[in-house]
């Protein structure tokens, strides 16, 4: 049994036992032993689609530097992945990130664990970003069709908000 969770414009299928939750900058996801941390973040250009130099400008900013990408395709995302291990003063974490594109959606995910339980969750962490399905045409003001509003917290858009400038907006 699985469960639809997601975003205004981006959803995802949840295996039994899993639980998502939204607060404004991002969803994250955990499995029921909370091994490691899913968390996704989207953006929609109102104007066009993704490009290909959106999405690697976007990668450069955002994925390690060190770590060689991998070209992935995830439901009906496309992109780059990348994995690797940090080290700082609390220990090794290991970690996933992808960017990838779905028309004028760019969705950013990231997952981490610490490094001793690296590819525990992995084959879950797949199963479900190969459920992404994106919903480009939706408006951002409701839940898409299938996902429940009720069981998600999604913050009120912003009425107040009449800046027509901003190119970009972002929806977790």
């Amino acid at each position: 049994m699985t469960d639809a969770f997601g975003g205004a414009w981006w959803s995802i299928e949840l295996p039994e036992g899993w639980r998502g939750d939204q607060d404004e900058d991002c969803a994250t996801i955990v499995s029921p032993d909370e091994i490691g941390a899913l968390q996704v973040s989207a953006f929609k250009n109102e104007e066009t689609v993704v490009t290909e130099e959106d999405l690697n400008a976007f990668a450069e900013e955002r994925l390690d530097a060190s770590a060689v990408s991998e070209r992935v395709t995830l439901g009906t995302f496309d992109g780059l992945t990348i994995d690797y291990t940090e080290s700082d003063e609390d220990g090794d974490t290991w970690w996933r990130e992808w960017v990838l594109r779905c028309g004028r959606i760019l969705l950013y995910a990231t997952y981490c664990c610490d490094v001793r339980e690296k590819g525990t969750e992995d084959a879950a962490v797949d199963a479900i970003l190969d459920t992404l399905c994106g919903h480009e045409e939706h408006d951002g003001d409701s839940m898409p069709e299938g996902v429940d509003d009720e069981e998600h917290d999604r913050p009120e858009p912003d009425d107040d908000d009449d800046d027509d400038d901003d190119d970009d907006d972002e929806d977790a």
